[in-house]
Protein backbone atom coordinates (compact mmCIF):
# COMPACT_ATOMS: atom_id res chain seq x y z
CA UNK A 1 0.00 0.00 0.00
CA UNK A 2 1.16 3.53 -0.69
CA UNK A 3 0.59 6.44 1.58
CA UNK A 4 0.47 9.83 -0.39
CA UNK A 5 1.50 13.28 1.06
CA UNK A 6 -0.26 14.04 3.75
CA UNK A 7 0.28 17.86 3.58
CA UNK A 8 -0.60 17.80 -0.47
CA UNK A 9 -1.78 21.65 -1.30
CA UNK A 10 -2.78 20.15 -4.80
CA UNK A 11 -6.63 20.21 -3.32
CA UNK A 12 -6.89 23.51 -2.04
CA UNK A 13 -5.71 24.50 -5.54
CA UNK A 14 -8.65 22.23 -7.03
CA UNK A 15 -11.29 24.12 -5.10
CA UNK A 16 -9.95 27.75 -5.76
CA UNK A 17 -9.60 26.71 -9.40
CA UNK A 18 -13.78 25.32 -9.42
CA UNK A 19 -15.10 28.46 -7.18
CA UNK A 20 -13.92 30.62 -9.85
CA UNK A 21 -15.27 28.70 -12.35
CA UNK A 22 -18.84 28.47 -10.21
CA UNK A 23 -18.94 31.65 -9.70
CA UNK A 24 -17.97 32.99 -13.63
CA UNK A 25 -21.21 30.62 -14.70
CA UNK A 26 -23.50 31.44 -11.48
CA UNK A 27 -27.22 32.32 -11.39
CA UNK A 28 -27.62 36.25 -10.77
CA UNK A 29 -30.90 35.43 -9.20
CA UNK A 30 -33.26 32.30 -8.50
CA UNK A 31 -34.17 29.51 -10.54
CA UNK A 32 -36.98 27.10 -10.24
CA UNK A 33 -34.42 24.37 -7.98
CA UNK A 34 -33.53 27.15 -5.51
CA UNK A 35 -36.86 29.32 -5.44
CA UNK A 36 -37.99 27.17 -2.45
CA UNK A 37 -34.95 27.15 -0.25
CA UNK A 38 -34.31 30.62 -1.12
CA UNK A 39 -38.00 31.60 -0.13
CA UNK A 40 -37.62 30.19 3.25
CA UNK A 41 -34.28 32.44 3.64
CA UNK A 42 -35.51 35.45 2.36
CA UNK A 43 -38.32 35.37 4.42
CA UNK A 44 -40.86 35.20 1.83
CA UNK A 45 -42.36 31.82 2.71
CA UNK A 46 -44.75 32.31 5.90
CA UNK A 47 -43.66 28.92 6.97
CA UNK A 48 -40.14 28.41 8.32
CA UNK A 49 -37.59 25.42 7.46
CA UNK A 50 -38.82 22.54 9.88
CA UNK A 51 -36.26 20.42 8.81
CA UNK A 52 -32.79 20.61 7.36
CA UNK A 53 -30.94 22.64 11.03
CA UNK A 54 -27.85 22.18 9.62
CA UNK A 55 -28.85 24.22 6.33
CA UNK A 56 -30.98 26.91 8.67
CA UNK A 57 -27.47 27.60 10.20
CA UNK A 58 -25.26 27.97 7.66
CA UNK A 59 -27.83 30.08 6.30
CA UNK A 60 -28.40 32.44 9.02
CA UNK A 61 -26.10 35.00 8.66
CA UNK A 62 -27.47 36.12 5.27
CA UNK A 63 -30.32 37.51 7.20
CA UNK A 64 -28.50 40.06 8.04
CA UNK A 65 -28.48 41.10 4.08
CA UNK A 66 -31.44 42.88 2.12
CA UNK A 67 -34.17 40.27 0.79
CA UNK A 68 -32.90 41.43 -2.67
CA UNK A 69 -29.58 39.97 -2.41
CA UNK A 70 -30.08 36.83 -0.60
CA UNK A 71 -30.89 34.74 -3.77
CA UNK A 72 -27.49 35.94 -5.18
CA UNK A 73 -25.36 35.08 -1.33
CA UNK A 74 -27.42 31.71 -1.75
CA UNK A 75 -26.09 30.93 -5.33
CA UNK A 76 -22.35 31.99 -4.39
CA UNK A 77 -22.80 29.91 -0.80
CA UNK A 78 -23.73 26.82 -3.08
CA UNK A 79 -20.48 27.71 -5.55
CA UNK A 80 -18.64 27.37 -2.37
CA UNK A 81 -20.01 24.28 -1.15
CA UNK A 82 -19.19 22.61 -4.16
CA UNK A 83 -15.47 23.77 -4.15
CA UNK A 84 -15.38 22.50 -1.02
CA UNK A 85 -16.68 18.82 -2.39
CA UNK A 86 -14.25 19.10 -5.47
CA UNK A 87 -11.21 19.54 -2.66
CA UNK A 88 -12.41 16.52 -0.66
CA UNK A 89 -12.93 14.53 -3.62
CA UNK A 90 -9.27 15.47 -4.53
CA UNK A 91 -7.91 14.61 -1.16
CA UNK A 92 -10.21 11.14 -1.36
CA UNK A 93 -8.26 10.18 -4.68
CA UNK A 94 -5.09 10.52 -3.08
CA UNK A 95 -5.71 8.62 -0.03
CA UNK A 96 -7.13 5.82 -2.32
CA UNK A 97 -5.53 2.70 -1.81
CA UNK A 98 -3.00 2.17 -4.48
CA UNK A 99 -0.31 0.10 -4.71
CA UNK A 100 2.42 1.73 -6.54
CA UNK A 101 2.36 5.48 -7.58
CA UNK A 102 5.14 7.13 -10.12
CA UNK A 103 7.91 8.87 -8.93
CA UNK A 104 7.42 12.64 -7.43
CA UNK A 105 8.83 13.95 -10.95
CA UNK A 106 5.83 12.43 -12.87
CA UNK A 107 4.33 15.23 -11.12
CA UNK A 108 1.02 15.40 -13.63
CA UNK A 109 0.88 11.52 -13.39
CA UNK A 110 0.29 11.29 -9.79
CA UNK A 111 -1.98 14.46 -10.52
CA UNK A 112 -3.83 12.49 -12.92
CA UNK A 113 -6.50 10.76 -11.67
CA UNK A 114 -7.42 13.51 -9.25
CA UNK A 115 -7.91 15.82 -12.42
CA UNK A 116 -10.39 12.96 -14.01
CA UNK A 117 -12.28 12.57 -10.67
CA UNK A 118 -12.80 16.58 -10.18
CA UNK A 119 -13.36 17.21 -13.89
CA UNK A 120 -15.92 14.66 -14.37
CA UNK A 121 -17.82 15.76 -11.24
CA UNK A 122 -17.37 19.45 -11.53
CA UNK A 123 -18.84 19.14 -15.46
CA UNK A 124 -20.99 17.08 -14.62
CA UNK A 125 -24.58 19.37 -15.65
CA UNK A 126 -26.55 18.61 -12.59
CA UNK A 127 -23.23 18.79 -10.40
CA UNK A 128 -22.45 21.96 -11.85
CA UNK A 129 -26.14 23.35 -11.79
CA UNK A 130 -26.47 22.68 -8.10
CA UNK A 131 -23.52 24.84 -7.64
CA UNK A 132 -24.56 27.59 -9.40
CA UNK A 133 -27.85 27.94 -7.81
CA UNK A 134 -28.48 27.25 -4.33
CA UNK A 135 -31.10 24.12 -3.69
CA UNK A 136 -29.79 22.44 -0.52
CA UNK A 137 -28.07 19.22 -2.69
CA UNK A 138 -24.54 19.83 -2.27
CA UNK A 139 -24.41 20.09 1.83
CA UNK A 140 -25.36 16.66 2.08
CA UNK A 141 -23.41 15.65 -0.26
CA UNK A 142 -20.21 17.59 0.98
CA UNK A 143 -21.00 15.95 4.61
CA UNK A 144 -20.88 12.41 2.80
CA UNK A 145 -17.66 13.38 1.31
CA UNK A 146 -15.67 14.10 4.25
CA UNK A 147 -16.91 11.15 6.02
CA UNK A 148 -15.68 9.20 3.38
CA UNK A 149 -12.61 10.63 3.59
CA UNK A 150 -12.50 10.48 7.38
CA UNK A 151 -12.46 6.76 6.50
CA UNK A 152 -9.87 6.94 3.85
CA UNK A 153 -7.98 9.10 6.25
CA UNK A 154 -7.85 6.71 8.99
CA UNK A 155 -7.01 3.50 6.66
CA UNK A 156 -3.40 5.32 6.13
CA UNK A 157 -3.18 7.00 9.28
CA UNK A 158 -4.90 4.89 12.23
CA UNK A 159 -4.63 7.21 15.24
CA UNK A 160 -6.75 4.79 17.54
CA UNK A 161 -9.65 5.53 15.96
CA UNK A 162 -9.26 9.27 15.45
CA UNK A 163 -10.67 9.64 12.06
CA UNK A 164 -13.27 7.38 12.71
CA UNK A 165 -14.58 9.68 15.77
CA UNK A 166 -14.83 12.31 12.82
CA UNK A 167 -16.44 10.28 10.64
CA UNK A 168 -18.99 9.47 13.01
CA UNK A 169 -19.59 13.13 14.49
CA UNK A 170 -19.71 14.05 10.74
CA UNK A 171 -22.60 10.93 9.15
CA UNK A 172 -24.27 11.99 12.26
CA UNK A 173 -25.00 15.66 11.52
CA UNK A 174 -25.99 14.48 7.68
CA UNK A 175 -28.25 12.41 9.43
CA UNK A 176 -30.19 14.73 10.59
CA UNK A 177 -30.10 16.55 7.65
CA UNK A 178 -30.36 14.37 4.96
CA UNK A 179 -32.09 10.85 4.34
CA UNK A 180 -29.45 9.32 2.19
CA UNK A 181 -26.24 9.13 5.15
CA UNK A 182 -29.53 7.89 7.39
CA UNK A 183 -30.64 5.18 5.36
CA UNK A 184 -26.62 4.39 4.28
CA UNK A 185 -25.93 3.91 7.61
CA UNK A 186 -25.34 0.56 7.65
CA UNK A 187 -22.86 0.98 5.01
CA UNK A 188 -21.06 2.84 7.49
CA UNK A 189 -21.02 0.60 9.97
CA UNK A 190 -19.92 -2.41 8.13
CA UNK A 191 -16.68 -0.16 6.63
CA UNK A 192 -15.51 1.22 10.17
CA UNK A 193 -15.42 -2.67 10.93
CA UNK A 194 -13.55 -3.36 8.47
CA UNK A 195 -11.22 -0.81 9.31
CA UNK A 196 -11.32 -1.53 12.77
CA UNK A 197 -10.68 -5.14 12.82
CA UNK A 198 -11.84 -6.88 16.05
CA UNK A 199 -11.43 -3.47 17.64
CA UNK A 200 -15.11 -3.00 16.55
CA UNK A 201 -16.15 -5.46 19.27
CA UNK A 202 -14.38 -3.12 22.38
CA UNK A 203 -17.28 -1.78 24.15
CA UNK A 204 -15.08 1.26 24.84
CA UNK A 205 -14.93 1.78 21.30
CA UNK A 206 -18.24 1.38 20.48
CA UNK A 207 -19.04 3.75 23.03
CA UNK A 208 -17.04 6.61 21.74
CA UNK A 209 -18.42 6.01 18.66
CA UNK A 210 -22.04 6.31 19.65
CA UNK A 211 -21.39 9.47 21.75
CA UNK A 212 -19.91 11.23 18.60
CA UNK A 213 -22.77 10.15 16.23
CA UNK A 214 -24.73 11.56 18.91
CA UNK A 215 -22.98 14.94 19.18
CA UNK A 216 -23.47 15.35 15.75
CA UNK A 217 -27.12 13.84 15.54
CA UNK A 218 -28.32 16.31 18.18
CA UNK A 219 -28.82 19.16 15.91
CA UNK A 220 -31.37 17.49 14.70
CA UNK A 221 -32.92 19.56 17.82
CA UNK A 222 -31.96 22.67 16.44
CA UNK A 223 -34.88 23.46 14.41
CA UNK A 224 -38.01 22.72 16.73
CA UNK A 225 -36.45 24.51 19.54
CA UNK A 226 -36.03 27.43 17.48
CA UNK A 227 -39.21 27.45 15.46
CA UNK A 228 -41.36 26.58 18.96
CA UNK A 229 -39.75 29.16 21.07
CA UNK A 230 -39.57 32.30 18.27
CA UNK A 231 -42.02 34.92 19.11
CA UNK A 232 -43.69 35.05 15.84
CA UNK A 233 -43.38 31.29 15.32
CA UNK A 234 -46.58 29.59 13.66
CA UNK A 235 -46.32 27.11 15.55
CA UNK A 236 -46.34 26.12 19.14
CA UNK A 237 -43.59 24.63 21.05
CA UNK A 238 -45.51 21.08 20.40
CA UNK A 239 -46.87 22.04 17.28
CA UNK A 240 -42.83 23.08 16.15
CA UNK A 241 -41.86 19.46 16.89
CA UNK A 242 -44.87 17.72 15.52
CA UNK A 243 -44.29 20.08 11.89
CA UNK A 244 -40.15 18.68 12.29
CA UNK A 245 -41.43 14.82 12.75
CA UNK A 246 -44.10 15.02 10.05
CA UNK A 247 -41.35 16.50 7.68
CA UNK A 248 -38.75 13.92 8.02
CA UNK A 249 -41.64 11.04 8.16
CA UNK A 250 -42.83 12.69 4.29
CA UNK A 251 -39.50 12.27 3.32
CA UNK A 252 -39.73 8.49 4.29
CA UNK A 253 -43.37 7.81 3.76
CA UNK A 254 -42.68 9.37 -0.49
CA UNK A 255 -39.48 7.18 -0.31
CA UNK A 256 -41.54 3.73 0.81
CA UNK A 257 -44.23 4.64 -1.57
CA UNK A 258 -43.04 6.38 -4.91
CA UNK A 259 -39.91 4.00 -4.85
CA UNK A 260 -40.01 0.81 -3.10
CA UNK A 261 -43.55 -0.35 -2.72
CA UNK A 262 -44.83 0.85 -6.30
CA UNK A 263 -41.90 0.57 -8.38
CA UNK A 264 -39.13 -1.86 -5.78
CA UNK A 265 -37.89 -3.20 -10.02
CA UNK A 266 -36.82 0.40 -10.34
CA UNK A 267 -35.24 1.10 -6.91
CA UNK A 268 -33.19 -2.06 -7.95
CA UNK A 269 -31.91 -0.94 -11.09
CA UNK A 270 -31.08 2.28 -9.75
CA UNK A 271 -29.02 0.88 -6.85
CA UNK A 272 -27.24 -1.64 -9.14
CA UNK A 273 -26.14 1.79 -11.28
CA UNK A 274 -24.01 2.61 -7.74
CA UNK A 275 -22.44 -0.56 -7.94
CA UNK A 276 -20.51 0.41 -11.48
CA UNK A 277 -18.21 2.31 -10.05
CA UNK A 278 -17.34 0.31 -7.07
CA UNK A 279 -16.60 -3.13 -8.62
CA UNK A 280 -13.00 -1.99 -9.49
CA UNK A 281 -12.53 -2.19 -6.07
CA UNK A 282 -12.99 -5.95 -6.22
CA UNK A 283 -10.81 -6.29 -9.14
CA UNK A 284 -7.31 -6.29 -7.99
CA UNK A 285 -5.01 -5.71 -11.16
CA UNK A 286 -1.43 -6.93 -11.00
CA UNK A 287 1.10 -3.92 -10.92
CA UNK A 288 4.72 -5.53 -10.86
CA UNK A 289 6.66 -6.64 -13.70
CA UNK A 290 5.25 -10.30 -14.90
CA UNK A 291 8.19 -10.75 -17.05
CA UNK A 292 8.99 -13.58 -14.65
CA UNK A 293 5.73 -14.72 -14.53
CA UNK A 294 3.88 -17.29 -15.96
CA UNK A 295 1.61 -17.14 -19.16
CA UNK A 296 -1.64 -18.21 -16.88
CA UNK A 297 -0.56 -15.25 -14.86
CA UNK A 298 0.34 -12.86 -17.62
CA UNK A 299 -2.72 -13.48 -19.42
CA UNK A 300 -4.81 -13.22 -15.94
CA UNK A 301 -3.19 -9.53 -15.60
CA UNK A 302 -4.35 -8.83 -19.12
CA UNK A 303 -7.78 -10.08 -18.76
CA UNK A 304 -8.34 -8.07 -15.49
CA UNK A 305 -6.69 -4.62 -17.38
CA UNK A 306 -9.45 -5.00 -20.39
CA UNK A 307 -11.88 -5.37 -18.02
CA UNK A 308 -10.72 -2.40 -15.93
CA UNK A 309 -10.74 -0.97 -19.21
CA UNK A 310 -14.39 -1.71 -19.94
CA UNK A 311 -15.68 -0.90 -16.59
CA UNK A 312 -14.36 2.75 -17.21
CA UNK A 313 -15.80 3.60 -20.29
CA UNK A 314 -18.80 2.25 -18.44
CA UNK A 315 -18.62 4.73 -16.06
CA UNK A 316 -17.56 7.66 -18.42
CA UNK A 317 -20.58 6.99 -20.38
CA UNK A 318 -22.90 7.17 -17.42
CA UNK A 319 -20.91 10.74 -16.49
CA UNK A 320 -22.70 11.70 -19.84
CA UNK A 321 -25.95 11.30 -18.40
CA UNK A 322 -26.90 8.77 -21.28
CA UNK A 323 -30.94 7.86 -22.06
CA UNK A 324 -30.50 4.58 -19.91
CA UNK A 325 -29.02 6.26 -17.02
CA UNK A 326 -30.31 6.28 -13.74
CA UNK A 327 -31.64 9.60 -14.04
CA UNK A 328 -33.33 9.77 -17.42
CA UNK A 329 -34.65 6.26 -16.24
CA UNK A 330 -36.51 7.92 -12.91
CA UNK A 331 -37.38 10.71 -14.82
CA UNK A 332 -39.43 8.31 -17.20
CA UNK A 333 -40.81 6.05 -15.40
CA UNK A 334 -41.90 8.79 -12.02
CA UNK A 335 -41.88 12.11 -13.89
CA UNK A 336 -39.49 13.69 -11.83
CA UNK A 337 -36.16 14.47 -12.28
CA UNK A 338 -33.40 13.69 -9.03
CA UNK A 339 -30.03 14.85 -8.98
CA UNK A 340 -28.43 12.09 -7.83
CA UNK A 341 -25.36 13.65 -6.97
CA UNK A 342 -23.74 10.89 -4.74
CA UNK A 343 -24.34 8.86 -7.84
CA UNK A 344 -22.45 11.72 -9.73
CA UNK A 345 -19.52 11.63 -6.73
CA UNK A 346 -19.20 7.68 -6.45
CA UNK A 347 -19.24 7.69 -9.98
CA UNK A 348 -16.14 10.18 -10.35
CA UNK A 349 -14.38 8.11 -7.63
CA UNK A 350 -14.69 5.09 -9.32
CA UNK A 351 -13.28 6.69 -12.50
CA UNK A 352 -10.45 7.97 -10.63
CA UNK A 353 -9.55 4.38 -8.79
CA UNK A 354 -9.61 3.04 -12.44
CA UNK A 355 -7.87 5.62 -14.64
CA UNK A 356 -5.05 5.59 -12.07
CA UNK A 357 -4.63 2.10 -11.30
CA UNK A 358 -4.34 1.75 -15.72
CA UNK A 359 -1.82 4.27 -15.19
CA UNK A 360 -0.07 3.18 -12.38
CA UNK A 361 0.48 -0.44 -13.58
CA UNK A 362 2.02 0.93 -16.45
CA UNK A 363 4.49 2.61 -15.13
CA UNK A 364 5.87 -1.03 -14.02
CA UNK A 365 8.92 -1.70 -16.33
CA UNK A 366 8.65 -4.83 -18.27
CA UNK A 367 12.29 -6.30 -19.75
CA UNK A 368 10.91 -9.14 -21.97
CA UNK A 369 9.97 -8.21 -25.51
CA UNK A 370 6.93 -9.21 -26.39
CA UNK A 371 6.26 -12.43 -28.91
CA UNK A 372 2.28 -13.08 -28.82
CA UNK A 373 -0.69 -10.71 -29.79
CA UNK A 374 -1.23 -10.39 -26.14
CA UNK A 375 2.05 -9.62 -25.29
CA UNK A 376 2.41 -6.43 -28.16
CA UNK A 377 -0.78 -4.93 -26.82
CA UNK A 378 0.14 -5.07 -23.28
CA UNK A 379 3.61 -3.79 -24.33
CA UNK A 380 1.94 -1.35 -26.23
CA UNK A 381 -0.37 0.46 -23.99
CA UNK A 382 2.44 0.55 -21.24
CA UNK A 383 4.13 2.46 -23.55
CA UNK A 384 1.80 4.71 -24.15
CA UNK A 385 -0.50 4.71 -21.10
CA UNK A 386 -0.38 8.18 -20.24
CA UNK A 387 -0.58 9.69 -23.69
CA UNK A 388 -3.52 7.87 -24.30
CA UNK A 389 -5.30 7.81 -21.49
CA UNK A 390 -4.23 11.55 -21.31
CA UNK A 391 -5.92 11.77 -24.62
CA UNK A 392 -9.33 10.22 -23.76
CA UNK A 393 -9.65 12.33 -20.30
CA UNK A 394 -9.26 15.84 -22.32
CA UNK A 395 -11.93 14.61 -24.88
CA UNK A 396 -14.17 13.16 -22.20
CA UNK A 397 -13.69 16.99 -20.42
CA UNK A 398 -14.12 19.05 -23.80
CA UNK A 399 -16.66 16.95 -24.39
CA UNK A 400 -18.75 17.80 -21.27
CA UNK A 401 -18.44 21.55 -21.17
CA UNK A 402 -19.55 21.50 -24.73
CA UNK A 403 -22.49 19.86 -23.81
CA UNK A 404 -23.35 20.91 -20.31
CA UNK A 405 -21.74 24.73 -20.52
CA UNK A 406 -24.70 26.10 -23.16
CA UNK A 407 -27.42 24.80 -21.49
CA UNK A 408 -26.39 25.76 -17.78
CA UNK A 409 -25.79 29.58 -19.52
CA UNK A 410 -29.22 29.54 -20.73
CA UNK A 411 -30.87 27.94 -17.20
CA UNK A 412 -29.00 31.00 -15.81
CA UNK A 413 -30.47 33.90 -17.92
CA UNK A 414 -33.33 34.29 -15.78
CA UNK A 415 -36.26 33.48 -17.19
CA UNK A 416 -38.24 33.11 -14.19
CA UNK A 417 -36.61 36.03 -12.38
CA UNK A 418 -37.80 38.12 -15.96
CA UNK A 419 -41.62 36.67 -15.26
CA UNK A 420 -41.65 38.33 -11.75
CA UNK A 421 -39.53 41.26 -12.99
CA UNK A 422 -42.76 41.85 -15.67
CA UNK A 423 -45.26 41.26 -13.30
CA UNK A 424 -43.79 44.11 -10.88
CA UNK A 425 -43.40 46.77 -13.89
CA UNK A 426 -47.17 46.14 -14.60
CA UNK A 427 -48.64 46.78 -11.28
CA UNK A 428 -49.88 50.61 -10.92
CA UNK A 429 -48.69 52.98 -8.65
CA UNK A 430 -49.81 53.59 -5.25
CA UNK A 431 -49.88 49.86 -4.08
CA UNK A 432 -52.27 47.82 -3.04
CA UNK A 433 -52.97 43.72 -2.62
CA UNK A 434 -52.02 40.45 -5.32
CA UNK A 435 -53.75 37.87 -4.67
CA UNK A 436 -53.15 34.66 -6.86
CA UNK A 437 -53.05 30.72 -6.04
CA UNK A 438 -49.95 29.96 -7.36
CA UNK A 439 -47.17 29.80 -4.82
CA UNK A 440 -43.90 29.48 -7.93
CA UNK A 441 -45.27 32.94 -9.12
CA UNK A 442 -46.27 34.73 -6.31
CA UNK A 443 -42.67 34.23 -4.92
CA UNK A 444 -41.09 35.34 -8.07
CA UNK A 445 -43.24 38.24 -7.76
CA UNK A 446 -41.61 39.16 -4.25
CA UNK A 447 -38.38 38.50 -5.66
CA UNK A 448 -38.81 41.17 -7.87
CA UNK A 449 -40.48 43.36 -5.40
CA UNK A 450 -37.50 42.49 -3.01
CA UNK A 451 -35.18 44.65 -5.24
CA UNK A 452 -37.90 47.67 -5.43
CA UNK A 453 -37.57 50.45 -2.78
CA UNK A 454 -41.22 50.52 -2.42
CA UNK A 455 -41.53 46.44 -1.79
CA UNK A 456 -43.76 46.34 1.25
CA UNK A 457 -46.15 48.03 -0.93
CA UNK A 458 -47.68 44.65 -3.13
CA UNK A 459 -47.89 42.24 -0.71
CA UNK A 460 -48.91 39.02 -2.17
CA UNK A 461 -51.85 36.41 -0.78
CA UNK A 462 -52.18 33.31 -1.66
CA UNK A 463 -55.56 32.70 -1.75
CA UNK A 464 -55.42 28.64 -1.31
CA UNK A 465 -54.03 29.67 2.45
CA UNK A 466 -56.40 32.62 3.18
CA UNK A 467 -58.92 30.25 5.37
CA UNK A 468 -55.34 29.41 7.52
CA UNK A 469 -56.22 31.75 10.73
CA UNK A 470 -51.79 31.33 11.00
CA UNK A 471 -51.38 32.22 7.64
CA UNK A 472 -53.28 35.37 8.32
CA UNK A 473 -51.53 36.05 11.23
CA UNK A 474 -48.51 35.58 9.33
CA UNK A 475 -49.64 38.20 6.54
CA UNK A 476 -50.38 40.62 9.53
CA UNK A 477 -47.14 40.81 10.68
CA UNK A 478 -45.55 41.40 7.36
CA UNK A 479 -47.76 43.70 5.76
CA UNK A 480 -50.69 44.73 9.00
CA UNK A 481 -53.59 45.28 6.77
CA UNK A 482 -56.29 44.07 9.35
CA UNK A 483 -55.80 40.60 8.09
CA UNK A 484 -57.31 39.01 11.34
CA UNK A 485 -60.11 41.16 11.43
CA UNK A 486 -62.53 38.50 10.78
CA UNK A 487 -61.01 36.66 13.43
CA UNK A 488 -57.90 35.04 14.26
CA UNK A 489 -59.62 30.80 13.85
CA UNK A 490 -60.14 29.56 10.26
CA UNK A 491 -62.84 31.14 8.02
CA UNK A 492 -65.17 29.75 5.89
CA UNK A 493 -65.44 30.74 2.29
CA UNK A 494 -68.01 33.08 2.76
CA UNK A 495 -66.08 35.50 5.35
CA UNK A 496 -63.24 34.85 2.96
CA UNK A 497 -64.96 36.46 0.26
CA UNK A 498 -65.89 39.20 2.54
CA UNK A 499 -62.27 39.83 4.04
Amino acid sequence: MIVTNDRSKFPQFVAWAAFLIYVVTLAHGVTLGSLSLTAKVAGWDWLPLANRPLTWLLTLPLHLLPAGWIPVALNLFSAALAALTLGVLARSVELLPWSSVPAEKFFWARKFPVLVAVAVCGFEFHFWSEATAMSGELLDLLLLATAVCCLLKQRVDAKEGVWLGRAAFVWGLGMAENWVMLVTLPLFIVAVMVLRGLGFFRADFIRQMLLRGLAGFSIFLLLPLVNGLAPYSPWTFGEAWLETFKATKSVFHSLYYNFWSWHRLLTVLVLMYFLVPTLPCFLKLQEEDLDNKSELDRLQAWIFMWLRVALLLACVWLAFDPAVGPREIVRQQLGVVLPLLTFTYVNALGIAFLAGGLLFAAKVPTQRLPHSAVQKVNFFFRRNAFSLLGGVAAVVVLALLVRNLPVIITQHRQPLEQFGETVARSLPSGGGIVLGNDEVKLSLLRAALAQRADKNSWPTVNLKLILNGKYRAGLERMSPRGWLAAGAGELNPAEAIRL
